[in-house]
């Protein structure tokens, strides 16, 4: 089986991720049935109005509880706003590695890079385990008193179709040929 190639060729195989098309009809209809459990609803509406009563006592969270509101970008490939992967180097210090062009950085060069805020828009109640993934991928999302919420930077589209969801599909193992797919499991 011969690999399309992707931004991520090396190191995804090296982990063992290796789905040919991630948009297969099969594999959209596994990525449906995983929406359809872990992502609950539109809320824009509802948290774009209390965000905008952060400065009020009764607001049940504020941009303050947004996760990766902001985020660094590579100095080196100037692609804006991009994830970066979290590994360790020899000694077992953290090092960042932008998963655009590669470069890898300290913990403190990590730190110090430019930010730029996520811009957001749709808001989308999500499963714990969804957000937990999500925010583990550099995603925006808040733990609020009820539930979590997911800041989607996209729009116009099925979720289903999200680069990100392809991934946590693949991490699962759950895609067709995969050793956890849920391709035989009822609709």
């Amino acid at each position: 089986m011969e690999l399309k190639p992707t931004r991520y060729e090396g190191r995804r195989e090296e982990r063992g991720f290796a789905v040919e098309d991630h948009n297969s009809t099969v594999n959209q209809d596994i990525k449906r049935k995983f929406v359809s459990r872990e992502v609950y609803g539109c809320f824009t509406q509802e948290v774009e109005y209390i965000l905008s009563r952060w400065d009020y006592n009764d607001a049940p969270f504020s941009y303050d509880d947004v996760e990766h509101l902001y985020m660094p970008y590579c100095t080196d490939c100037g692609e804006g706003y991009i994830n970066f992967s979290q590994e360790e180097d020899e000694d077992g210090f953290p090092i960042y590695v932008c998963d655009d062009c590669g470069r890898r950085y300290s913990e403190d060069d990590y730190r110090d890079l430019d930010t730029q805020e996520a811009e957001i828009y749709e808001w989308w109640a999500v499963s714990g385990f969804l957000a937990k993934k999500l925010a583990a991928r550099g995603e925006c999302v808040i733990d609020g008193p009820c539930a979590w919420y997911w800041g989607r930077c996209t729009t116009g589209q099925a979720i289903l179709l999200d680069y990100v969801i392809s991934c946590i599909c693949e991490e699962m193992g759950i895609l067709d040929g995969q050793p956890n797919s849920w391709a035989k499991l009822p609709a």
